[in-house]
């Protein structure tokens, strides 16, 4: 089994991509707190051209209180990072941890249940993208 989810899109463009995944988001009750466009970051500070690649940093706070509530720790394995990344023959890809698996760390069954809770709502998020060709990768 893979670490990650992982589907390409096809019918729209990749700024619509960005917005209707944040749409899908927020229906599901995700807080969107950053975008962070990794092509710019290497363009301004490394002079690097890159692929056009963003993280969309989201959480559910319904889901990241149950899981401190079962762990205090479980802040740093927030897995709610989307990345939405264009490759250069168009195709638009959008991955996001599997917290099932990104659990399967911990000892701890009450924080599984939690993430195998917001595994199904990720998948229901990406069920959801409206006027899109959702490919499973």
């Amino acid at each position: 089994m893979s670490y990650y989810i992982n589907i390409a899109v096809r019918g729209y463009t990749f700024n619509e991509a960005i917005q209707n995944l944040k749409d899908e988001l927020r229906k599901e009750g995700f807080d969107v707190h950053a975008n962070t466009d990794l092509s710019k970051v290497f363009s301004a500070k490394l002079g690097i051209p890159f692929r056009k690649y963003v993280i969309i940093s989201a959480c559910n706070p319904a889901y990241m209180y149950r899981a401190l509530f079962a762990d205090e720790k479980a802040g740093v394995l927030n897995p709610c990072n989307f990345v939405i990344q264009e490759y250069d023959d168009g195709r638009i890809e959008i991955t996001v941890v599997d917290p099932a698996e990104l659990m399967t760390i911990s000892d701890n069954d009450n924080l599984k249940l939690v993430a195998n809770q917001l595994q199904r709502k990720i998948w229901q998020i990406i069920r959801h993208l409206h006027s899109a060709e959702v490919i499973y990768a």
